[in-house]
């Protein structure tokens, strides 16, 4: 990645049939201090638009890649692959990262997203990306959350303002969920139920420090393999934002707490509820 200040995420996707995804993802990456690189910023220029596109992925940081049931245009005379997957090939050629996602059976579509006459051409693309780690989304709310997660370590030095997100909140009553007191002996939850943790950061007023802490606080709750899933929230004076990790879990114990209670602080930042079975 660049020595920049900012962070240019490129956002690769067929367009008639994705505004909204594509909408979401714009809307998590401002809320992170993200710079959004897609068509939707492009001006009239001049240049061929095969020549735009590789331009802008050329110079991002970040590849993100949205695949539905359309393959895409393909330029005239220029080469048999759509600029969908010309864009992931100019991404894999130079070794950004690359975070992509595909729709799955579940996800609503419409008769008129669907591209009948390259279906082929589409799921050889699609047969090439699963080559890679990829995600799977089944809304547009679940696209929003997934690529917020994947984002996560990648974050920029993020602003001293309050930040806000709408996203699926959890729900005590909802999940039927009980209050633990871990400062209790804590057991490895394999014996016992299934846990979600809740983690609370406080801003520190230093947008670097609150950067690398967050890092870090990631990276030692997956560190310890398990069933137990989490979330972090965010706190500033005003508001909060709580990001979600559908993919990732944890193992609730003596050391994860221990380890948790070094960055956060103080052990009334952990809160710790059980998921019947």
């Amino acid at each position: 990645m660049s020595n920049k200040e900012r962070v240019d995420v490129f956002i690769s996707s067929t367009s008639i049939d994705l505004p909204l995804h594509r909408q979401k993802i714009i809307e998590i990456l401002n809320l992170l201090h993200f710079q959004p690189i897609g068509m939707e910023y492009w001006g009239a220029t001049g240049e061929k638009s095969l020549d735009l596109c590789k331009k802008h992925v050329c110079e991002a940081d970040i590849f993100i890649g949205i695949y539905a049931h359309r393959y895409g245009w393909c330029p005239d005379g220029e080469t048999e692959k759509s600029i969908t997957e010309l864009e992931f090939d100019w991404a894999v050629e130079r070794s950004i990262p690359r975070l992509c996602f595909c729709m799955d059976q579940r996800h609503l579509i419409t008769i008129d997203t669907i591209e009948f006459e390259k279906r082929g051409k589409l799921e050889a693309f699609k047969k090439r990306i699963s080559q890679f780690h990829i995600n799977y989304f089944s809304s547009i709310d679940d696209l929003g959350i997934k690529v917020m997660a994947a984002l996560v370590p990648f974050l920029p030095i993020v602003s001293s303002n309050s930040l806000s997100v709408s996203l699926p909140s959890l729900s005590q009553q909802k999940l039927d969920i009980q209050h633990v007191n871990y400062t209790e002996s804590v057991q490895p939850s394999s014996s016992v139920q299934d846990k979600w943790i809740i983690i609370y950061l406080q801003k520190s007023g230093d947008a670097e420090k609150d950067r690398r802490r967050l890092r870090r606080l990631h990276g030692i709750i997956t560190s310890y393999p398990g069933p137990d899933r989490f979330s972090v929230v965010v706190e500033d004076t005003d508001q909060s934002f709580r990001m979600e990790f559908p993919n990732d879990t944890t193992l609730f114990c003596n050391d994860l707490v221990h380890d948790l209670i070094t960055i956060v602080g103080d052990e009334g930042n952990i809160e710790i509820f059980e998921i019947p079975k």
